[in-house]
Order: structure tokens, then C-alpha cells, then sequence
């Protein structure tokens, strides 16, 4: 069932300028960003959260990193690596991915992104996975799989290109949790004593995991701080190279900041691919629809389910259709709302604080006894669609290529 969109005879136009802008421009919003340059930063100006993971790097410090994917936590990850590379010809960035695909996506963006002359023998990039390998003991900066990094910091002959190491950098640290090769994960979060930047995406409780990283370091601080092995015997045991990194340990610091950012910079609009009358169609798919009741029950709706402003929007015609008597309905009135009233633009930080007290109110329903009204809302906003995309409609796949094109969605990926 539909949601026929009223006009509204108080505006010239038929619709408010909250709703309208809700509706039609979402992308076009205005975003909080900061206008002064970063001198570290050459090709855009970045936010305050990306300037702290930098502040981070060039501390020496740890950091857990916890941001929506193409929102540039990954920056900061280069930063590190052009730093180390800066410093010297002996200091390493180990780099770890959770598959084969990754690591080779990350060595072809090192490979484009760097460039350095090193003496012979050296090179800037390497690579290990259980495949494939190369140059993995004399690059700078070297990507891999979290068992071929284990491998490596527990080889007894290699403990001096270990020393070596000055950042190691977890890509998609939530892995830690996973059901397979989590314990590897803990490994070496736990094994190594050099700072390291840990991103993610979906980690649910940063703060835990935080606050467990920060006791492992404190724990390597407290075995730094009682070594009784003299400064001049630890000279004696080390190569030149890993002397050359004695400064660049002695600066390190044991601190493990958290940095949480919660928006994208562009939203993601999701849409069911539908087959019908030998033709294709994409039919809009309201996050809220993936929700049972129980689970809301159970869990509440979880935070990183995120809406666009067109959603939010959906969401509350939804409401008021189903529950037309709803006490706060006029509180929740985009023309009415207490962030868009008597504002001629909205910001998307407007939108970021309707979309959160609308989804309070919407758990809320069940607390209040109106499970019936909040199962006819996400009824409501489940797809009208006749079937899904099966086997035999991939046959017809230039045909679905044709439709995005016309439709001007090109160029896109496909994942069979």
C-alpha cells in the first residue's frame, strides 16, 4: 500500500519547506564542515575527527577508529605510512586485512599512492598472504593477513625486523569478534608493543574494546618501565637498523585514544530489484522494513541503522497513516518539528536529530502497548514487489544493465 502524498492548501507550492526539502533534497544538504586548511592534509580540508586521528599519528599514540565506510577513516592510515616513510629508510607499517582481496586491492593503492628512492635491495611495498608473497622482509611497508603477521612476530630469527615495526594498522578490526580467526585477531592485539591504528565500521561497543586495548598497553608500559636489562646490553643485541628505531621507540606513547564519527558524507539509499512484465524495476527499500516488533522488544532499533532524510520522512507519513489519533503526531510535523520550524534550510544535523527522536518515538509505541499500530507501520513500509531477483531472471542481466543506464545509475558494480 502506497502513501498518497496530500497537498497542503497553507503553501503556495502545496508542501512545507521541511518536507519539501526532506523529500527532494537530501544530498544537497548543508553539512557542519570546517573551512580552515590542515597543512598536513594537501588535497581537502579535513573535519575535526580526522584532524585528531592525524593529532594521533603524529603522537605516536594508538587509536580505535570507528566510522561509517567511505567516510575517509582510511586517510589516516596513508598519513601513518607517509610519515613512517619520511623518517627513515628502516622503520616499517605492517598492514593487516582480514582477506587475500583486500590485500591486494590496499598493495595496488600503495603501489599508486608512493614513490621513494631506497638503497638496494629495499623496496617500499611488500606482500603476504598464504598464497602469495614478496619482499616481506626488506619493504617498508608491508600488507598482509592477520595469521601471516603472527607467523612472523613469533619467528624467534625475526625478532629484529620485529623491532623494526612502528605502526601496525587493523583494517576492519571488527573481526575480532568474528566466529572464525578472532583468536588470531586478539593475538595480535596482544603481542605487539608499537602503536597501531584499529578501523572499523560496525564495532558495537568501542568503548570495550578501547578500554581492553589500553590495559594491554598499559601492560607493556609496566614491562618497558621494569626491564633490568641496561640500556647499553640492549644496544649491544641490536642490528644498526633496529638502533636506528631505538629513538622512535623511546617516543612512543602508550595511550589508546577512541575517535567515533556517525556520519556519512553521502547517504546510501537502498532499493529491491524487482522483475516484472519482462521488465526491471527498483523499488525503494525502507530500512525499517528489515525490523520485526520483537526485535525492537528485544534490542531497540539498532544504531547503526541509519535514514535517509526522504526515509525519516516515509517514516513518519507511515506513522501517522497507521495511527492517525498518535498524540505526538503534530510534534513530529516537519513543519512543526522544534529543529526545522521557522527555518527556511534545514542542515543535515537537523535531519540527524529528527531521525533519532522519531525512532525513540517509534520504540517508544511499544512500551506505550501499541504493538499493533507499530507492526502496521513496518508492514506499511515493506516493498510492494511481486518476487525477488531469481536465477532466471540473471539471464536477462544486459536487460537490468539497459534499465540503470536509462535510468542514469551507471557506472556500477555487480556481485554475483
Amino acid at each position: 500500500m502506497k502513501i498518497k502524498s496530500m497537498k497542503d492548501p497553507k503553501f503556495p507550492v502545496g508542501v512545507g519547506a521541511a518536507r519539501f526539502q526532506l523529500q527532494h533534497m537530501g544530498p544537497y544538504l548543508f553539512r557542519e564542515e570546517r573551512k580552515d586548511p590542515d597543512p598536513r592534509v594537501r588535497h581537502f580540508i579535513p573535519d575535526s575527527w580526522q584532524r585528531e586521528l592525524l593529532d594521533a599519528v603524529d603522537n605516536n599514540e594508538s587509536a580505535v577508529i570507528v566510522a561509517p565506510t567511505s567516510s575517509g577513516k582510511t586517510y589516516a592510515s596513508y598519513y601513518c605510512m607517509e610519515k613512517v616513510l619520511r623518517g627513515s629508510n628502516t622503520g616499517i607499517v605492517v598492514y593487516v586485512s582480514p582477506t587475500k582481496a583486500l590485500v591486494n586491492q590496499v598493495v595496488a593503492t600503495v603501489y599508486g599512492r608512493f614513490t621513494k628512492s631506497l638503497p638496494n635491495g629495499m623496496v617500499v611495498c611488500g606482500c603476504f598472504t598464504r598464497d602469495y608473497h614478496h619482499h616481506i622482509h626488506d619493504c617498508q611497508i608491508l600488507v598482509t593477513v592477520p595469521q601471516c603477521l603472527e607467523i612472523l612476530l613469533l619467528s624467534p630469527h625475526l625478532q629484529d625486523w620485529v623491532n623494526r615495526i612502528q605502526y601496525v594498522i587493523f583494517d576492519e578490526v571488527h573481526c575480532l569478534g568474528g566466529e572464525i580467526g578472532a583468536e588470531v585477531w586478539e593475538h595480535l592485539l596482544a603481542l605487539i608493543r608499537c602503536p597501531f591504528l584499529a578501523l572499523s565500521a560496525t564495532i558495537s561497543n568501542p568503548e570495550d574494546l578501547t578500554q581492553w586495548l589500553q590495559s594491554v598497553k598499559m601492560y607493556w608500559q609496566r614491562v618497558e618501565n621494569s626491564s633490568d636489562i641496561p640500556a647499553s646490553t640492549k644496544v649491544h643485541q641490536k642490528s644498526k637498523k633496529s638502533q636506528k628505531t631505538e629513538a622512535y621507540k623511546s617516543r612512543q606513547s602508550f595511550k589508546v585514544r577512541l575517535v567515533t564519527y556517525e556520519e556519512r558524507y553521502n547517504d546510501l539509499e537502498k532499493f529491491l530489484c524487482d522483475f516484472e512484465n519482462n521488465k526491471y524495476k527498483l523499488i525503494p527499500y525502507h530500512p525499517c522494513a528489515a525490523l520485526t516488533v520483537k526485535h525492537i522488544q528485544d534490542y531497540g532499533i539498532p544504531s547503526d541503522l541509519a535514514l535517509t532524510p526522504s526515509e525519516c520522512l516515509r517514516l513518519y507519513d507511515a506513522m501517522v497513516f497507521v495511527f492517525p489519533k498518535w498524540p505526538r503526531a503534530q510534534e513530529f510535523e516537519p513543519e512543526e518539528y522544534k529543529s526545522f520550524k521557522n527555518k527556511v534550510i534545514i542542515r543535515k544535523s537537523d535531519v540527524r536529530e529528527y531521525e533519532a527522536d522519531l525512532k525513540k518515538e517509534f520504540a517508544g509505541w511499544l512500551e506505550a502497548g501499541w504493538k499493533d499500530k507499530a507492526e502496521g507501520v513496518l508492514l506499511l513500509l515493506n516493498p510492494e514487489a511481486e518476487r525477488t531477483f531469481q536465477d532466471s531472471e540473471k539471464r536477462n542481466f544486459p536487460l537490468l544493465v539497459e534499465t540503470l543506464q536509462k535510468m542514469d545509475l551507471l557506472p556500477a558494480l555487480f556481485f554475483a
